[in-house]
């Protein structure tokens, strides 16, 4: 299913539902047109051991 791959890794969906984890759906689902979605961000890379550290001071 491409909608599951491509909000998986979309960073907007991925801030909407840290704001409202209750709703199962990105609101932007209306955007995807198929294949690729108006409103899709890639989700950046991290280091989760840099992230660790400046969570921890």
């Amino acid at each position: 299913m491409q909608i599951a791959k491509i909000c998986a890794s979309c960073k907007r969906g991925q801030d909407s539902y840290s704001l409202d984890s209750e709703d199962l759906f990105c609101p932007y689902i209306h955007c995807h047109k198929g294949c690729t979605c108006t409103m899709y961000i890639p989700m950046e890379k991290t280091d989760p051991v840099k992230e660790k550290d400046e969570t921890t001071r």
